[in-house]
């Protein structure tokens, strides 16, 4: 008889890889709503200072946006690397 058994280890390792892959895709979608609003924004300002620096911002927190997913996925895989667990 085979038996499908898994360690703690591999239940806590599936557990981490699903919850940030599916916080990364949450994030990446909040993250392509944010640039579709700022182009809106652009698109809207007429040539106003104060929408396109409006504009500007939302832009700057996209890409803020986007260093905050790149760096936890790299922390991830630092911690990863240190314990010797094989992350994806």
């Amino acid at each position: 008889m085979l038996a499908f058994a898994q360690t703690i280890q591999g239940i806590t390792q599936n557990l981490v890889d699903t919850a940030t892959t599916l916080i990364s895709i949450i994030a990446g979608g909040f993250i392509i709503i944010m640039f579709v609003m700022a182009g809106f924004k652009y698109l809207t300002a007429q040539g106003d200072t104060s929408k396109v620096s409006e504009a500007n911002k939302a832009v700057i927190w996209g890409l803020a946006g986007v260093a905050v997913i790149v760096l936890a996925w790299s922390v991830k895989l630092l911690v990863c690397n240190q314990l010797g667990v094989i992350c994806f």
